[in-house]
């Protein structure tokens, strides 16, 4: 009995080698893109990206946007010193591609103000990252129970965490937007909030989580792209198209941008045939079933034993696009990623 475990369990370990060795840098990067805007796991984004670029052999311009986005990612978490060093690279090692470069000074000239702006700066946003008043009542009624100091259930001390900034500890922060959107706080069985209480609690800490990176509490009105733009980046990411009449008539009447209306645009959009490339084109890529298959080729019965279930999961999941939480997560990330100038 133990030696089949250990046989199944090496079994698992060479298929996930092996297709983890057969991921291009293509792949690479839209694994970081899935971990910097589904995810949340910034670190984890920075170093896909970067070995995306390492990887990208003669597709100079997939490696010069690798660089780009591991700059912004550093940028979030507040290091300013490593997304300098990204950003310098990019000019040094890929000088012909011109959009990146350019944003790249752009960027390097922002990261460049005195240390007194930098400071006020910061004091500007301490107030916009204070959740104190949502977060104070709802933690001390349904969290600190559990997840305080000498408990630390699945590692969260919410009793000692800084509620009046956001800031001091976005990971962590992120965590807790995660769980709450998930509705896995408090566990079943136990008194819950209502849902007005979630909504209030996750919309709060959204905006003060926007607030607490640095680059995007510099950006403001200016930076902001068109509704048309918007438009066009939304029919380009979900039908890889152009805008239609539908989506261009919320346009006109100035209504895109509001949460309603865009969640509307998006569940309608999916409908449409046009979003099965979606699928075909960026998740079914990301789950990587060519190599898996390849791997799958090595030992036929321990691969049906060790992964059968699990990749009939997946190719469930990957087809169940047009469910209630993918299409909420699709509308968080249209809102969050193309509300400014990439």
């Amino acid at each position: 009995m133990i030696q089949k475990i250990l046989a199944l369990l090496i079994g698992i370990s060479l298929a996930a080698a092996a297709a983890a060795s057969s991921q291009s840098p293509l792949e690479l990067y839209q694994r970081a893109l899935v971990q910097e805007q589904a995810v949340g796991d910034l670190p984890e984004a920075i170093a896909l990206y970067q070995q995306a670029a390492r990887e990208a052999g003669t597709d100079r311009g997939l490696a010069a946007r690798a660089l780009i986005r591991a700059a912004a990612c550093a940028e979030k978490l507040g290091q300013a010193a490593a997304a300098r060093g990204l950003y310098t690279q990019l000019l040094y090692t890929y000088p012909e591609q011109r959009e990146q470069t350019g944003l790249a000074q752009v960027r390097l000239a922002a990261l460049k103000p005195a240390a007194a702006q930098a400071a006020q700066a910061r004091s500007s946003r301490s107030g916009r990252t204070d959740v104190s008043g949502i977060f104070g009542p709802l933690f001390e009624m349904y969290c600190v129970s559990c997840h305080n100091q000498s408990r630390k259930t699945a590692g969260l001390a919410l009793d000692s965490l800084n509620i009046s900034n956001v800031s001091e500890n976005t990971a962590v922060w992120e965590r807790i937007l995660r769980r709450l959107r998930a509705r896995r706080d408090p566990p079943l069985g136990m008194r819950r909030p209502d849902e007005a209480i979630y909504q209030s609690a996750i919309s709060a800490l959204e905006l003060a989580l926007d607030q607490a990176y640095p680059v995007t509490a510099s950006l403001n009105t200016a930076d902001r792209v068109s509704d048309a733009e918007l438009a066009v980046r939304m029919a380009k990411f979900i039908w890889n198209a152009g805008p239609d009449a539908v989506l261009l008539d919320a346009v006109q009447r100035g209504r895109l941008r509001e949460p309603a209306v865009l969640e509307q645009q998006v569940r309608r959009m999916l409908r449409d045939a046009k979003a099965n490339g979606l699928v075909t084109e960026f998740f079914e890529r990301w789950i990587l079933w060519d190599a898996l298959d390849k791997a799958q080729n090595a030992d036929e019965t321990l691969w049906k034993r060790a992964c059968s279930s699990t990749a009939r999961f997946a190719r469930i999941t990957t087809h169940s696009i047009s469910g209630q939480r993918t299409i909420r997560l699709l509308t968080i990330g249209l809102r969050a990623t193309t509300a400014f100038r990439a």
